[in-house]
């Protein structure tokens, strides 16, 4: 159809039909790495939403010291709900291995009946802080990775901006919003081993 609309040279129609065919190939290209990249992120995000669906039950409990005995843990967990008039955990388990030479205790991983419990748990573990013996005490959300990355740009950027405004240097930014596919790009370890 190109050669028979063009009436000049037939090396020109060649080479022009030929550029073409090379660009619609490079578009080609183009599209593959395209699907191929939203492909990636589509997977990504989905794995992240099963992490998060996993880990939803879940809650981990820091600072409490390690015992000598086994069935210590078990009683000073079910103390602490007790004093958060909470219902006692389904399991729990101490994450990564233990470390001699550490002088923190290994954070516990704590599974709840159900995502409204871990909730609960969480709006009341400040009241811990008026406990005599577990004021050091500290419960978080199980969080992913992704989250947890999230989570510190959100406090650095809140930091940031509190201190400029202490600073006298107050600023309009807007705190910064960061969700999962944005953080893919960053490339930093994680501080708490992974568990799933």
């Amino acid at each position: 159809n190109q050669l028979s609309n063009n009436n000049s040279n037939p090396q020109d129609s060649y080479a022009s039909v030929t550029k073409k065919l090379a660009h619609n190939e490079a578009n080609a290209t183009n599209d593959y790495s395209g699907h191929f990249f939203r492909a990636s992120v589509i997977n990504a995000v989905k794995i992240e939403e099963d992490l998060r669906k996993k880990r939803s039950n879940n809650i981990i409990l820091l600072g409490l010291i390690e015992p000598k005995l086994q069935n210590t843990d078990s009683d000073h967990i079910n103390s602490i709900f007790e004093y958060l008039k909470q219902e006692s955990p389904l399991s729990f388990k101490r994450l990564n291995k233990r470390d001699n030479n550490s002088n923190y205790p290994r954070p516990i991983l704590i599974k709840l009946k159900d995502a409204k419990s871990v909730k609960d748990v969480l709006s009341k573990a400040k009241n811990l802080r008026s406990h005599v013996r577990y004021s050091d005490i500290f419960i978080n959300a199980d969080l992913t990775y992704a989250e947890r990355i999230s989570d510190s740009i959100k406090r650095k950027s809140k930091i940031n901006n509190v201190s400029s405004v202490i600073n006298g240097n107050p600023t309009n930014s807007v705190s910064s919003k960061v969700s999962f596919p944005a953080l893919m790009s960053l490339n930093i370890a994680p501080s708490v081993s992974s568990h799933v």
